[in-house]
C-alpha cells in the first residue's frame, strides 16, 4: 500500500535555501515542480512521509556540498513530524 521506505542520496535539503542562496550550481531546480514552494518544500514532503522509515544520505546544500543539517529550521520540524517514530528517521 504504497510507500513503505524511502533513501534519498546526495539530494538537495531545501529548494528555498538554494533559490535564496542565489550562487547554486546545483542541477536540481530543474526537478523542481512549478509553484511548488508556494505550498511545500523538501522537509515539508519528508515530514509528510512519516512515520515511514526514512533515511536521507548526504543532504546538499546550494552548491552541491554536504550539509550540516543541525543548522537547519526545518530539521526540528521534520524530527518533530518522527516524535513517534525516531528511529525510522536518519539523516546523514
Amino acid at each position: 500500500d504504497g510507500i513503505d521506505a524511502l533513501r534519498l542520496r546526495n539530494t538537495p535539503w531545501s529548494w528555498e535555501q538554494t533559490l535564496r542562496d542565489g550562487e547554486y550550481t546545483s542541477p536540481h531546480l530543474a526537478d523542481m515542480p512549478r509553484g511548488a514552494l508556494l505550498h511545500y518544500d523538501l522537509p515539508q514532503l519528508c515530514a509528510a512521509l512519516a512515520p515511514r522509515r526514512l533515511q536521507i544520505a548526504t543532504p546538499l546544500d546550494a552548491r552541491g556540498e554536504p550539509l550540516d543539517p543541525t543548522y537547519q529550521p526545518q530539521m526540528a520540524m521534520l524530527r518533530e513530524a518522527y516524535a513517534g517514530c525516531p528511529s525510522h528517521l536518519r539523516i546523514g
